[in-house]
């Protein structure tokens, strides 16, 4: 099965972007508040490393495991109290609905994964990638029935998911042979290019405010030494960091007039080998803090809830130990003698 760790790579080609109760994004529609106004922190992520994974996620600081050997996972949100976790066991590709998996696509070995999920009344809507003639080939899926995204001279893939209405948007790239791969989303299957392809783009994450478009990813220079993060609403590019160095966005969340984005920065170039990544957020291109943060670290999820900030955070530092962020502050789901990792944030009430 592909693994989709990319988290340290000099730029980010995939993304880990789970449903957010203040992304901006209009589905999945919030849990009714409760008498209990205290927040649940769910996280997704897995066990182990390399093949040898499994996939599991946090209702605040208690582990549930999910059954399936060899399985993964990217994104989590729930809906009417129910969870649902998007990835795969083994070489199929699905979600898990309370714990019980629901294949949607089997892939042929080490060929396919799941991306997103996102659910809006009786539908659940996931988000992957399979491959074809040597192509990656972008997909989504509405309750098991597939939609293609790609044709049979391009490579396309889909990293996020966002459901509007009766809209379906999905944030990806999109290759044309050795040229640079480009940075697009797709409303209902219509492609919208972000980029035109003379420089290396990539839409790691996506939301939904409203009639805007948010899109958040990277972009090289026109000399393709550096990686600018940066994210584009309504097609307008809008830079959250500089190109003195490598820096890249994995999730985008949308809260009233603020714009919170996350991801990685690091100095040097793109080619440029042993220099760490630091785990980094924006608030409105506005770099947040976080504290003690460790080097060979990534955000790679973000929810904002009133003025908390909370971040799903990688690291390959020693043994990974998977750790949200709450307004910069580390919480530690597990204690480092085994390896985790965390990928995805929601919250719920």
């Amino acid at each position: 099965m592909k693994r989709v760790i990319l988290v340290f790579l000099p730029i980010g080609l995939f993304v880990f972007c789970s449903c957010s109760r203040s992304s901006g994004t209009t589905s999945p529609t919030p849990d009714p508040p409760s008498t209990n106004p205290k927040t649940i922190v769910y996280v997704a992520g897995h066990l182990g490393s390399g093949s040898n994974t499994s996939a599991i996620y946090w209702k605040n600081d208690t582990m549930m495991s999910l059954p399936g050997a060899n399985s993964s996972t990217l994104s989590i949100c729930v809906y009417d109290k129910d969870v649902y976790v998007a990835g795969n066991v083994g070489t199929s590709i699905g979600y898990w609905k309370n714990g019980t998996f629901v294949p949607v696509f089997q892939a042929s070995p080490l060929s396919g994964y799941g991306t997103a999920i996102t659910v809006s009344g009786n539908d659940v809507y996931l988000s992957g990638n399979a491959y074809s003639n040597n192509n990656s080939v972008a997909e989504y899926w509405k309750n098991n029935l597939g939609t293609s995204l790609a044709s049979d001279t391009t490579s396309t893939v889909a990293n996020a998911i966002a459901v509007s209405g009766t809209d379906v948007y999905i944030a990806g790239n999109q290759g044309i042979g050795s040229k640079p791969t480009m940075a697009k989303y797709w409303k209902n299957g219509v492609g919208v290019n972000l980029t035109d392809g003379t420089k290396f783009a990539y839409a790691n994450a996506i939301a939904i405010s409203g009639t805007d478009v948010y899109v958040a990813g990277g972009e090289t220079d026109a000399a393709g030494t550096h990686s600018i993060a940066k994210y584009w609403k309504n097609g307008v590019p809008i830079n959250v960091s500089d190109s003195a160095g490598v820096a890249v966005l994995f999730s985008i969340a949308v809260s009233g007039n603020d714009v919170y984005v996350a991801g990685y920065s690091r100095a040097g170039t793109i080619s440029s080998s042993g220099i760490p990544t630091t785990a980094q957020y924006w608030k409105n291109t506005t770099a947040g803090t976080i504290a003690n943060s460790s080097m060979y670290s990534n955000a790679t999820s973000i929810v904002v809830d009133g003025s908390d900030v909370y971040l799903a955070l990688g690291t390959s530092q020693g043994t990974p130990v998977a750790t949200y962020l709450k307004n910069g502050v580390p919480v530690n789901l597990t204690d480092g003698k085994t390896a985790a990792t965390a990928y995805a944030i929601y919250l719920g009430k």
